[in-house]
């Protein structure tokens, strides 16, 4: 059986209401869960009919996600630690993650995220991937429409160093570097990949 569902300890909250403004200051909120912890600060409006927000947090120390996450992504992230900063704004209909500052393991991400409630979709905008140890990158756009559960995703992937992953993935060194551009379709259960794919340093034996 997978764990259960992960604890989580309010330490602190600092909130300041103005009632004349209608708006409240999230001065500092303190939260510990996975063996790490969020900090963070914004700002909340309630003035029109939508409320707004703005959250800056903070993971420090990091969370750990390892006993969550697929053993291939442990594998290939080193280990399941999430640390680093985000930027929540938007309203409930409308929420976006910008800029995204993250590390998971040894892997980097950047960029931003939107949620859409309307229509279900996360939609990147720059994401981008980088693992510096092995010189990898992986650029997304599109959508992933969670209601629907089926996406449409372009990428470009590219690894300087390839064995390092090969040795991970337990697979043959059959190239030194690789790169791909393509998309993911199609739904969540049956999904779809097209690439082309370019490869470096691939063995042969044979005459010149």
């Amino acid at each position: 059986a997978g764990p259960g569902s992960p604890a989580a300890t309010l330490r602190l909250a600092r909130l300041t209401l103005r009632m004349q403004r209608e708006d409240a200051d999230v001065n500092e909120v303190h939260i510990d869960a996975l063996g790490g912890s969020i900090h963070g600060e914004g700002n909340f409006d309630y003035s029109a009919h939508l409320t707004t927000f703005v959250l800056d947090l903070k993971l420090d120390p990091a969370l750990d996600l390892g006993p969550w996450l697929p053993r291939e992504a442990r594998e290939l992230a080193g280990r399941g630690t999430l640390s680093g900063k985000v930027r929540l704004y938007g309203s409930a209909n409308d929420v976006w993650a910008n800029p995204i500052d993250l590390q998971l393991g040894r892997a980097h991400a950047s960029g931003a995220l939107n949620w859409v409630a309307k229509t279900g979709e996360i939609l990147p905008v720059g994401l981008r991937v980088d693992v510096p140890e092995t010189g990898a990158s992986l650029r997304a756009s599109g959508s992933v429409n969670v209601v629907k559960r089926t996406l449409a995703l372009g990428f470009h992937a590219s690894v300087e160093r390839l064995g390092p992953w090969l040795t991970r993935l337990k697979a043959p060194a059959v190239a030194t570097a690789a790169s791909a551009s393509g998309l993911v379709s199609g739904s969540f259960d049956a999904p779809r990949v097209t690439a082309a794919v370019t490869a470096d340093g691939i063995p042969w034996t044979g005459r010149a």
